[in-house]
């Protein structure tokens, strides 16, 4: 009987043992799939930063873009009509000399190809012969018709307005800003073609430890699904404040056509993350769906 009773005691001392064992497995696991939820959550966000900004802020169709529904090209014209009146008055000549030497046709095209060929890395040097052609055209019937008679000191002088007006056209269609772009754009770029491919690496493998540490695995996407869900609102939350706020309006830049065209340019840098929230949304729906039906089946 003794025997008997003190076999019992072991087994269940075994069996006390045993589930001591157990429930400190199962603590462990849940530790260390919340760990491995934050670790998720912060590679899923800095997955949606690279991008975003890769989208937004460093992409050249936004930056044309931008620059079109901004009014940049006819700020620039208005600017460039004003400079060149300022070189013609002290001639006394009128600025009716001016007519259909620069238009609004010929600064959208020179402006345009200018920036797209830096966007590339290419230096455009704009054509004036044809601005400083019908300029002198100009001037010699408005000479014609107030009777003044230009010698070759008249000449010169004309030659020298053309080129100045010429001059001040093609300074007004540089755009530095996108020196500065092309600059930053190559060294991100090399960050994004290495840090994205490792973080999505970094990505599955934690992804693959949580299912593979779980016993069912709905379970572990249960944990992917909290990290991504933290992501998506890390990756939205402030860039909503930004818009709502309108705090990205509070520049201290000018001249008054390179701060519209920053704001816009911001504005769609901002809103692109909310873009990609939505689609992280939509993963995170797709991941709950997939829970539900593995769900069904382990039942």
């Amino acid at each position: 009987m003794m025997e008997q009773s003190n076999s019992m005691e072991q087994g269940q001392g075994r069996t006390k043992d045993s589930h001591r064992s157990s429930k400190a497995k199962r603590r462990a696991r849940v530790v260390i799939s919340y760990v491995l939820t934050y670790l998720l959550a912060l590679t899923f966000t800095m997955i949606f930063l690279l991008i975003g900004i890769y989208a937004g802020v460093f992409n050249d169709s936004v930056i044309l873009d931008r620059l079109h529904k901004s009014n940049y090209y006819q700020s620039i014209h208005k600017i460039i009509t004003d400079n060149v009146e300022s070189i013609i008055l002290p001639t006394g000549l009128e600025v009716s000399v001016l007519e259909d030497v620069i238009t609004m046709d010929a600064v959208y095209i020179g402006s345009k190809n200018t920036i797209e060929g830096a966007l590339k890395g290419n230096i455009v040097v704009s054509d004036t012969k044809a601005i400083e052609n019908k300029l002198a055209e100009n001037i010699k019937a408005y000479a014609t018709e107030k009777g003044i008679v230009y010698g070759e000191e008249q000449e010169e002088g004309m030659a020298s307005l053309c080129k100045a007006v010429a001059a001040e056209y093609s300074r007004m269609l540089d755009f530095p800003f996108i020196q500065y772009y092309t600059k930053y754009k190559a060294i991100y770029h090399k960050i994004f073609m290495v840090g994205v491919p490792s973080l999505l690496l970094m990505a599955a493998v934690i992804i693959g430890v949580l299912l593979g540490i779980q016993r069912f695995k709905h379970k572990g996407l249960r944990f992917v699904a909290y990290g991504l869900l933290a992501s998506i609102i890390m990756i939205t939350v402030l860039p909503m404040i930004l818009l709502i706020s309108g705090a990205y309006q509070k520049l201290n830049v000018s001249p008054r056509y390179f701060y519209d065209f920053m704001v816009s340019y911001l504005k769609w840098d901002i809103t692109v993350f909310l873009y990609i929230g939505g689609v992280g949304f939509a993963l995170f729906a797709g991941i709950l769906l997939l829970i539900n039906t593995l769900k069904r089946r382990s039942n």
